[in-house]
């Protein structure tokens, strides 16, 4: 047997391609976020200097509990519909396909008109009386409009990743979503009409986002409007979704509920110093987030196939990538926060060190790579949702001894620890379930190039620091990236990552090629 056929060898070139399958789809959702990061980080800064802390905190407080109704009347069905049309599509089953799209998408619409129905016609006594926050009733009655709308929308994505039309979800979720959304700030700043008609404004956007979805979902999933007949699995979908729906309900409280509580306790202009805090930590994520777009279905397959030996190897070098780009962004941030923060207004520049603080708790996210994931579709999403209960009561306790005590810094420690407490139980878990572990010594590389990189950047910004603060922040961080990536190459990256980085380099060279090649061609 030739050499080139040996198992090993296929085996190799197997991982290769799955590698690459991750970081492709990772690609079409690094796009998007890039978009949506800069788009929605501008939308923020227009946002809180035009509104001040104390709308913004209204605002933004209003908002929070939209976000919690909206996943309330999900009823768990987003992720279900991702998990069902993937199946069902792999079966060419269409009558099922067709059963539970109907089934997804009516039954939690129907219930959020219901929902809103019932709490548009008590804000004032939910707001005054148990919110102690009279003057959001306006602004959370508007909100509440786009209820039904954002639930179909969010029902949609979730099939529509399903059916692996990943372009169309970024394009409606990253895209056209935030830009709508600037284009309803810009509006409100020009004919000055306040937060009222601000919340108006992302009732439209809900609209133009569900008719969206639906023009899409025509395009990706054409069975859906075919002839055969129906079929509804309703135990199946009942079960999936109940363990969902409670998970993500969880999840929810681990990392929204602490907006709430400060509004409780707090006055409303520190829920907008807080929320402005809390909103850039989440870019430290985002790497595994896009990892995770293309791993989960993987996951899914591997697990069916028993490759536990090929899924534990792609878990160990997916978990390096996300760390590898993630140590930087936490740096960069941890060190710029008051900078990063003053943009919004020097109001906020008060939430540094609630900043830094939650940015090592998504940190932690981030270091154990997709073990969320690999509970879930290794058929231990009980244990999900057992971890998920845990934190969730845990990030109450925390919140509501600490708040009162030590305001927001008290929120930032809680959110943080809960957090480590929700890894350590999924690395726990994935070690004694399936005898895995996302770790291998390719991981201290990027920690020690980190290392080398911080104290390089630091000592020759002591030693030369320009009086230009701008100037001073983009030669220091010029310098750190620098530094970082020099440390990685020293240290040698891994044959497969070699492998992998040569393929994208081949990718951008021929689309480079061909991008200009058809000019000259115009020509």
């Amino acid at each position: 047997m030739n050499s080139e056929d040996t198992p090993h060898t296929k085996s190799n070139t197997r991982n290769q391609e799955t590698s690459f399958s991750i970081l492709k789809s990772a690609g079409i959702g690094g796009i998007g976020s890039i978009i949506f990061g800069v788009v929605n980080f501008l939308n923020n800064v227009l946002l809180t200097r035009y509104l001040g802390a104390e709308s913004y905190g209204v605002f933004v407080l209003s908002t929070t509990i939209i976000s919690y109704l909206i996943l309330i009347c999900l009823l768990g069905m987003e992720t279900s519909m991702l998990k069902l049309i993937a199946e069902y599509r792999a079966t060419q089953d269409t009558p099922k396909l067709k059963g539970s799209l109907w089934a997804g998408m009516g039954t939690p619409f129907a219930f959020s008109i219901f929902v809103v129905l019932i709490l548009y016609f008590s804000a004032d006594f939910f707001c005054g009386s148990l919110l102690h926050k009279p003057e959001i009733s306006p602004v959370y009655k508007l909100l509440l409009l786009s209820v039904p709308f954002s639930v179909l929308v969010r029902v949609l994505l979730g099939a529509l990743q399903g059916a692996k039309a990943i372009k169309f979800r970024v394009i409606i979720e990253r895209i056209a979503t935030p830009l709508l959304r600037a284009l309803i700030i810009v509006a409100v700043i020009i004919v000055d009409r306040g937060v009222t008609a601000l919340a108006t404004g992302y009732v439209i956007v809900a609209i133009a986002g569900s008719a969206l979805s639906i023009y899409y979902l025509t395009l990706a999933i054409p069975e859906f409007f075919a002839k055969d007949k129906m079929i509804i699995e309703s135990r199946k979908i009942k079960n999936l979704a109940a363990t969902i729906y409670f998970t993500r309900i969880c999840q929810q409280v681990l990392t929204k509920l602490d907006i709430v509580i400060i509004g409780y306790f707090l006055p409303a202009a520190m829920v907008g110093i807080y929320s402005a805090a809390s909103r850039i930590p989440p870019l430290i994520a985002v790497p595994m987030v896009l990892v995770n777009l293309g791993f989960a279905p993987i996951i899914s397959a591997m697990h069916a196939r028993s490759e536990i030996e090929e899924l534990n190897l792609q878990l160990k070098i997916t978990t390096k990538w996300i760390i590898t780009a993630s140590l930087p962004l936490l740096f960069l941030l941890v060190y710029f926060a008051p900078d990063i923060l003053r943009i919004f207004g020097k109001d906020f520049a008060a939430g540094a060190t609630i900043m830094t603080i939650i940015c090592f708790g998504f940190f932690a996210d981030s270091a154990t790579g997709s073990s969320g994931y690999m509970l879930m579709m290794t058929n231990h999403a009980k244990f999900n949702l057992l971890n998920s209960i845990i934190t969730g009561i845990l990030s109450v306790l925390l919140n509501l001894v600490l708040i009162p005590r030590f305001e927001l810094i008290g929120a930032a420690v809680a959110n943080t620890v809960s957090i480590l407490v929700l890894q350590i139980l999924r690395l726990i878990q994935l070690f004694y379930l399936l005898k895995i572990h996302p770790y291998s010594l390719d991981t201290l590389k990027p920690i020690f190039s980190l290392i080398m990189a911080v104290a390089i950047a630091l000592l020759v910004n002591f030693i030369w620091s320009p009086e230009n603060v701008l100037f001073s922040s983009i030669a220091t961080t010029v310098l750190f990236l620098g530094c970082y990536v020099q440390g990685l190459r020293i240290l040698k990256f891994s044959p497969e990552d070699e492998i992998i980085l040569n393929r994208i380099k081949e990718k951008i060279s021929g689309l480079v090629n061909k991008i200009f090649g058809s000019k000259k061609t115009l020509e």
